[in-house]
């Protein structure tokens, strides 16, 4: 039986972090003992005595405590005493993840992701801002090295290719669906063709009080496609005139007419021009953007969105590999959050 050393209390808990608390606490005890800072027979905290240091609830903590046990990382001693059980933390499994790019709401994905995966995988985080050469040597270069791999792709044939030589069982197709030759692999995805018509749908009240509404599309930010036809056949379904444009120029914003922003640099633009003409958002013009971050939602009059769940999808992707399933095809629902831009 090893000894045990005396009590450690450095753990730590940042309140402002996305990832859950327990899982906070899950990775600082396993993170010391990596470092060795504690070693097997080192006694930690009583639940009592952690919930008062770092402000946390008793649920918080035993979370914590039963995980590293189920962990094999502590032992309990008549559930009271806590002591590190080892020396050795086998090292979670690496799962690669590639992005396009870091956007506020890619970060969202990310995050989340990172909070559902922590103790259990470790992510390597890549971008290939859309360079389809670099997409393939990554790839390439990462094959057989971990356990999974979590794609976000766009369409291009080198891309397809790639992903169709893949591994399929590892593989997880991340936000933005391609089709590819051979195609099996899980898939955590949103659609931009019926849902967006349905979240729309669910805007098309506030939408019809304005004379028209333009999508303000740009071609060079590689959006998908499939927007552009469905927001056609909505503004058909409802007699709403329309119109898309690639670039929005201050002159062209007229008052009794609503704008659908999908790249946040041009609504940041939209609002700047606007306003520098004196129009009052949400009454003289009206906007809609497309996913949604913190800043619309504080900015007033608060900008409304159609968008999904991006915590959701992140947490999903990592479940797809937590949870052992068969690959599943799974489409992230897209709604309406109306705020008091439309």
């Amino acid at each position: 039986m090893p000894r045990t050393r005396k009590e450690k209390t450095g753990l730590k808990v940042d309140g402002r972090s996305g990832v859950p608390k327990y899982r906070q606490l899950v990775e600082s005890v396993c993170q010391a003992v990596r470092d060795r800072e504690l070693k097997r027979g080192d006694r930690l905290p009583s639940i009592n005595t952690l919930c008062r240091s770092n402000g946390l609830s008793r649920d918080t903590v035993v979370k914590a405590y039963n995980r590293l046990k189920e962990m094999g990382v502590i032992a309990s001693s008549h559930g009271k005493s806590f002591t590190i059980a080892t020396d050795h933390i086998t090292s979670a499994v690496k799962v690669f993840a590639i992005f396009d790019s870091l956007t506020p709401y890619k970060e969202t994905v990310y995050e989340a992701m990172r909070a559902e995966a922590a103790g259990r995988l470790d992510l390597d985080l890549y971008f290939h801002h859309f360079r389809p050469h670099f997409f393939e040597k990554t790839l390439a270069d990462a094959a057989g090295a971990y356990s999974h791999y979590i794609v976000m792709p766009f369409p291009d044939p080198a891309v397809r290719r790639t992903l169709a030589a893949f591994d399929q069982d590892r593989l997880i197709v991340l936000d933005i669906d391609v089709d590819f030759p051979g195609k099996r692999c899980a898939t955590v995805a949103q659609s931009h063709d019926r849902e967006l018509v349905s979240a729309l749908e669910q805007a098309a009240k506030r939408i019809a009080q304005y004379r028209s509404l333009t999508l303000v599309f740009p071609e060079d930010k590689h959006h998908p496609q499939t927007i552009k036809p469905a927001f056609r056949r909505f503004c058909r379904a409802q007699g709403i005139r329309s119109r898309i444009v690639e670039r929005l120029e201050e002159s062209a914003i007229k008052t009794g007419h609503a704008y659908f922003v999908i790249e946040d640099t041009d609504l940041v633009a939209f609002i700047k021009n606007a306003r520098n003409r004196g129009f009052r958002i949400g009454r003289d013009v009206g906007v809609l953007s497309y996913n949604d971050t913190p800043m619309k939602e504080v900015t007033d009059p608060g900008t409304s969105v159609v968008t999904i769940d991006f915590a959701e999808l992140g947490r999903k992707a990592v479940r797809q590999i937590l949870d052992r399933r068969n690959p599943q095809n799974i489409c992230e629902p897209t709604r309406f959050i109306a705020r008091g831009s439309l």
